[in-house]
């Protein structure tokens, strides 16, 4: 029982310092877009943001599969860990070079694909960032495995920190958008030196861990990673080469610059299910794994959905506050799209469960439909519906992602969340949803706006009985202020 008690703290503080990193991770980009939306304009915004978008597809033969690996066999092989770690980055070396140098010359051709020349310079600058966040992810995976979250969360805050200061050194300097490319090459430096520091430690551990382990792991992962990113970045280029107007591709960056944030949020909760779904199922505790299941989900559920409802229903508000009302046009695809990067976070969670379990596999083959549908739907709705059409291909795409997870993951374990729970968690959220509709804040206003419904939705959750003493114990008890925790509290 302590055992169990202890997992779930680990666990709870973990999502803890993740989702703070990320807080701080989500901050730091909204700053950096939010300022260059300002100082460049919606014309070289949109540029900067297609290089963003970019250099997120290709960053993810990097960034995902090595580095999921290393974390689960970190976690499963404690005392193999820093020949894993060792491995890890040996892979991250050779794979980073390839890629750095098939994108790097690829440059001339992706700027025609995307019907931009000044395209070219931007893309071979950015290509400087894939062998030093290469090694950063494998140092992330290290730190992951081991489940020194903390360690993990100030690494990721380094890499933050050191983007803003970066970007908007460089950018004020004159140099523009080679500046914003320059700040980010300087932040991923900054995390590496600190992933770098908070992994050296002491060992005397075996060192005879197959690389080849590792690989197998990590290939289905790349695959289903890359989808992943695919998916969140896809529509953007297709308004880059689809439609015409120069300035569309900064409207839409603005809008799904605020669309990604419950993805980047709720990314620490996969960070920190992984090694610990890969932990009790390797132990074969498998209610301990049904817990992890149910109260992920539900906790992913309880703080998204209203979150979603809010956004979608003052988007154009959100968007006019921040960018200003030169970009009033981003307010309606962030409406829709919110909802498709809210269903596409929903379906890293399961497939990360999946994962959890050892079948990337089937994480890959779940997700790799969905990029001929998202291909197929933007060429269909962006010539009819422009933006508009654009959000809608990612939303129904990851609609459909999410449904075939859930139902695999119910399949393997015959638990998800309680329905009673979900169907509190989307009246509540409706409910929200509908009085923004109704009343419209403009400019600081929205803030308050934002405040007071969420402080009646959690309202409503505690009316209806979905939050409650043992929740708010469970919340204590992570931060270890907590008496002790019974069995009937279930974990977080």
């Amino acid at each position: 029982m302590n055992k169990n008690i202890n997992e779930k703290k680990l666990m709870g503080q973990g999502t803890i310092y993740l989702m703070f990193a990320q807080t701080i991770f989500l901050g730091a980009g909204y700053v950096i877009h939010v300022g260059l939306g300002r100082i460049l304009g919606p014309e070289k915004y949109g540029l900067f943001g297609v290089i963003l978008s970019l250099l997120m597809v290709v960053e993810i033969f990097l960034i995902k599969g090595v580095t999921d690996a290393v974390s689960k066999y970190v976690s499963e092989f404690p005392l193999k860990a820093n020949s894993i770690k060792k491995k890890g980055i040996k892979i991250q070396v050779v794979v980073s070079l390839i890629v750095f140098c098939l994108y790097f010359f690829s440059a001339k051709y992706i700027a025609i694909l995307l019907k931009d020349q000044n395209l070219i310079n931007y893309i071979k600058l950015s290509a400087l960032i894939l062998p030093i966040m290469s090694i950063y992810s494998a140092y992330i995976g290290y730190l992951n495995g081991k489940r020194k979250f903390k360690k993990q969360a100030m690494s990721i805050i380094s890499n933050s920190i050191g983007k803003v200061f970066g970007v908007f050194l460089f950018v004020l300097l004159g140099f523009g958008i080679f500046g914003a490319i320059s700040g980010y090459i300087f932040g991923v430096g900054i995390g590496l030196v600190a992933a770098t520091c908070f992994s050296i430690e002491g060992s005397k551990e075996s060192n005879d861990f197959p690389s080849t382990k590792l690989i197998n792991f990590a290939i289905p992962l790349v695959i289903f990673s890359g989808i992943t990113v695919l998916l969140r970045n896809l529509d953007l280029l297709y308004v880059k080469a689809l439609i015409e107007d120069s300035k569309a591709a900064g409207f839409y960056t603005a809008a799904i610059a605020f669309a990604r944030a419950p993805y980047f949020l709720f990314y620490a909760l996969s960070a920190t299910l992984l090694p610990s779904i890969s932990k009790s199922f390797a132990e074969n505790d498998i209610l301990l794994t049904k817990k992890y299941i149910r109260q992920s989900l539900r906790y992913l559920l309880l703080i998204l959905l209203p979150l979603a409802a809010i956004i979608s229903a003052t988007s154009t508000n959100l968007i006019t506050l921040f960018y200003t009302t030169k970009y009033v046009a981003a307010g309606s695809p962030l409406s829709i799209v919110i909802w498709g990067m809210s269903f596409l976070i929903m379906t890293v969670i399961l497939t990360t469960i999946i994962n959890g379990i050892g079948r990337p596999k089937v994480s890959m083959f779940i997700m790799l439909p969905m990029v001929p549908i998202d291909i197929v739907l933007n060429y269909i709705l962006i010539p009819r519906y422009g933006l508009q059409g654009a959000a809608a291909a990612t939303t129904i795409t990851t609609l459909i992602g999410v449904t075939v997870a859930a139902v695999y993951v119910y399949r393997e374990f015959r638990v998800l969340v309680n329905p009673i729970s979900f169907a509190k968690i989307v009246i509540a959220s409706v409910v929200i949803f509908l009085i923004a509709k109704s009343f419209s804040t403009h400019g600081i206003f929205l803030i308050a706006e934002y405040f007071g419904l969420l402080l009646l939705y959690s309202g409503l959750m505690f009316a209806f009985r979905e939050i409650n003493k043992e929740d708010i114990e469970v919340v204590k008890g992570i931060f270890g202020k907590a008496k002790p925790l019974e069995e009937r509290i279930e974990p977080f």
